[in-house]
């Protein structure tokens, strides 16, 4: 089982079917476009490291940085932990992450 499936720029990127927190992060980084050093900005953290250590279960996700992830990607987060499939407001999403790139474009380094 799949789950359900969401079209971004003619590409459908599919629900992981597991419940763990690091797909679905892992998820929504992929769906948003969004890489570690970008994800390390939003979570005020000074390397993609610490991200990728999160989502590889080196480290624990703290409630803060969970919020934190979740106002970001405009979802809950009962979604990043599993208990929901539900997503809103998708597009709106797309477009508020767009903006944030192109201004913090300069503080993130590729």
């Amino acid at each position: 089982m799949m789950g359900r499936a969401f079209k971004k720029a003619d590409v459908t990127v599919a629900l992981p079917p597991t419940k763990r927190w690091q797909d679905r992060l892992w998820w929504l980084m992929e769906r948003y476009g969004v890489n570690g050093n970008e994800a390390a900005l939003i979570l005020g953290k000074k390397a993609a490291q610490t991200v990728y250590k999160y989502l590889n279960g080196v480290n624990d996700l703290s409630i803060t940085d969970l919020i934190k992830l979740a106002d970001f990607f405009g979802v809950t987060t009962d979604f990043i932990c599993g208990r929901t499939e539900d997503i809103d407001n998708a597009e709106q999403t797309d477009k508020r992450i767009a903006d944030w790139k192109r201004t913090h474009k300069r503080f993130v380094r590729f």
